[in-house]
């Protein structure tokens, strides 16, 4: 997610005859959007699975994930406000924009989280009980409810709200392309991280990682090569056209399949560093501190690329490649190193 946003919206970055070769870089980026809600369904399963079998489970469930809803409710609106002063937005449509009446096309992963976590105390306990045949059934069945109802019409007060549900259809009111994550489509990944994260937590119990870390190999492998015969192009332009495209909905199927590849090709690796080799490298324990603090990282990255380098620096001219990439190290180095700061700031307060 640092890299492609920081690649992609610095001020003035990346000349277009330098698409070609960020592109390549983009390609291993590209799995930041399908990542997220993976990785948010795995967490999920890891979490809270075995509390809520307890007494007080299902009250604690719904604490956790309505403070949850709440933060990221609450860091979307402060987001709005930061980035769109900084764009100098007119009031009225800064408040418009608060409201859900004006379309956006950045941090409406936020609002995806905020709908999951409201209605997850219920999704997370029924998915549990689920049989395998059914979930077989529900994956697919989301994605293409999703699909069908984005190109139904609805009144333009509604859009915004209707967006974040299902999508957009092909072009909006406004002629604006809108980054989007909507809730039914992008369940699927929410959902199949959640079979993951169950299957990885109920054999970690037993210790069987290498029997994971091979069947997640044969998943990549076949959900690769699908997705590449799907795509009817040759290797080149397929390989671009994932690199390029931002998982924006509703994608063709190859997209989807590709997505699926990437985080679960992510995991596979995760689980042969930690659980087959029994070691960790700077890598993962860069994401791991990262991911502890997922909301405020992605919270500071916005403001850091639409404030600090937009307003305070002044940098509105195009950037060379080597530039843009050294500005992408800067920013992600900055990240991690107040990200760090923070964690030790809270350990010696909590103690």
């Amino acid at each position: 997610m640092l890299i492609s946003h920081s690649m992609q919206l610095l001020p003035g970055n990346v000349r277009p005859e330098d698409w070609t070769r960020i592109s390549a870089i983009l390609l291993f980026t590209k799995a930041a959007t399908p990542l997220f809600v993976f990785v948010f369904g795995m967490t999920m399963a890891f979490v809270y699975y075995e509390r809520m079998l307890l007494p007080d489970g299902a009250l604690f469930l719904r604490r956790r994930m309505w403070r949850r809803a709440r933060l990221a409710f609450l860091s979307f609106e402060f987001l709005v406000i930061v980035v769109e002063t900084a764009n100098q937005t007119p009031f009225s449509s800064i408040i418009m924009r608060l409201l859900y009446l004006r379309p956006g096309n950045w941090a409406e992963v936020l609002n995806f989280y905020v709908v999951l976590l409201l209605v997850g105390p219920w999704v997370v306990r029924w998915w549990r009980r689920t049989p395998s045949w059914m979930r077989l059934l529900v994956v697919p069945s989301l994605y293409l409810l999703g699909t069908f109802l984005a190109q139904v019409p609805v009144p333009s007060e509604l859009f915004v709200l209707k967006n974040i549900i299902t999508s957009y259809p092909l072009s909006s009111r406004s002629e604006v392309v809108l980054d989007t994550f909507p809730v039914l489509q992008l369940s699927s990944f929410f959902l199949v991280g959640l079979s993951v994260g169950q299957h990885l937590f109920e054999r970690l119990k037993v210790n069987r990682m290498r029997q994971v870390f091979v069947s997640l190999s044969l998943f990549v492998l076949v959900g690769g090569l699908a997705s590449y015969f799907l795509s009817g192009d040759t290797v080149r332009d397929f390989l671009r056209d994932m690199a390029l495209d931002h998982y924006r909905f509703p994608p063709q199927i190859s997209y989807v399949l590709f997505g699926l590849a990437s985080v679960l090709a992510i995991t596979m690796y995760s689980v042969w560093i930690v659980n087959v080799r029994k070691s960790t490298n700077s890598v993962i324990r860069m994401i791991e501190l990262l991911g502890r603090h997922s909301l405020f990282t992605f919270n500071l990255q916005y403001v850091l690329l639409f404030t600090v380098y937009g307003l305070l620096l002044g940098l509105q001219q195009r950037l060379s490649f080597l530039a843009s990439l050294l500005n992408t190290c800067l920013v992600i180095v900055v990240c991690v190193t107040i990200v760090w700061i923070w964690e030790r700031w809270r350990l010696r307060t909590v103690r």
